[in-house]
């Protein structure tokens, strides 16, 4: 009479078994049918599982990741504040001379008398191509007709926003915005001029409200007006 073999005095450790049952599992099994060892299969099952759900939960943690930071990377804002030299002025409406002439720009413009009750910022910005490096920034905003609010944001319509970048940042800028990067694309805006190893552009606003509309037809005169000192 054969000898049973008992599968516990074996001694395996629960990985040895694990393996040596996907050995076995490869070889023909007539069903139905009992494994030798229930709690080895059991075992064995529960493992396999638990492989599967954290190599899945695994990659969703890097699909959420990689996702967020494309999304800060296309939404990617630069905070305009003002730096070393950074000024305000304001224009009284009418005024005398609509031309704008800061001390701090080595540029000036010409305002159109249409934009009444018109203000002007300038400062620093960190640059969206070099961290180590700040560009300077005009901005004109026009006054929004019945707003109160002691918000500068709400109650002041941007117009324009004119950069100054060094023809090393520019090449940057235009080399990762032509390979798609659409922040670069979005901070670089467009070549007003060049001069002396400097680039100055311009950005407007995306939308322009009906209220503002005869406005923003005007910006191209501003820009026509653009003069170096």
């Amino acid at each position: 009479m054969k000898r049973k073999i008992n599968a516990r005095k074996t001694k395996k450790s629960d990985v040895e078994s694990f393996f040596g049952l996907k050995k076995t599992m490869t070889k023909k099994i007539k069903l139905p049918g009992k494994f030798t060892n229930q709690k080895d299969l059991r075992f064995s099952v529960s493992l396999v599982i638990l492989i599967a759900f954290l190599s899945f939960s695994a990659m969703l943690f890097l699909f959420s990741l990689i996702g967020d930071q494309s999304a800060k990377a296309i939404g990617k804002k630069y905070s305009f504040q003002e730096g070393a030299g950074g000024s305000v002025s304001r224009k009284s409406s009418p005024v005398i001379s609509n031309i704008l002439n800061d001390a701090n720009l080595d540029f000036q413009l010409t305002i159109p008398s249409t934009w009444t009750g018109w203000i002007y910022k300038t400062g620093f910005v960190k640059s969206p191509a070099d961290d180590s490096i700040s560009d300077q920034y005009l901005q004109v905003f026009l006054p929004v007709q019945g707003k109160t609010s002691s918000n500068f944001d709400e109650k002041q319509r941007k117009m324009l926003t004119i950069l100054k970048f060094t023809a090393k940042e520019w090449t940057k800028l235009e080399t990762g915005c032509g390979k798609g990067d659409v922040s670069y694309c979005d901070a670089m805006g467009k070549k007003i001029t060049e001069k002396d190893g400097d680039v100055y552009a311009y950005i407007t606003e995306p939308e322009c409200p009906k209220t503002f509309e005869a406005r923003c037809h005007e910006i191209d005169k501003v820009l026509e007006s653009f003069q170096l000192k």
